[in-house]
């Protein structure tokens, strides 16, 4: 990966802000598509899927990610052997 550095963020959110759009959709679903999708969660009692949340460059969030895998300790350190890339992972717990 030479010199290039990426910080990607796992997160949660709630479903109500999803239904109120609050979070803005990157597709229109198909209705059908959408119904198979409910009936398999119903069915197995668990939304097996993710969901990829995506931002647009915010400053205080880029600042904040960048301050604090300087600040705190990574809980896991590997090597992804097909990327020759190395990865930390940093947990943070806030609102």
């Amino acid at each position: 990966m030479g010199d290039h550095e990426q910080f990607d963020i796992v997160g949660e959110t709630s479903a109500i802000q999803y239904e109120q759009n609050l979070i803005k959709k990157h597709e229109l679903t198909r209705k059908k598509k959408e119904d198979d999708r409910t009936k398999l969660t119903d069915i197995q009692f668990a939304n097996v899927g993710l969901i990829f949340l995506c931002y647009k460059s915010v400053k205080e969030t880029d600042e904040f990610v960048s301050k604090y895998v300087v600040d705190n300790k990574q809980v896991s350190d590997f090597t992804a052997t097909y990327e020759q890339g190395n990865y930390g992972l940093f947990l943070i717990f806030q609102k």
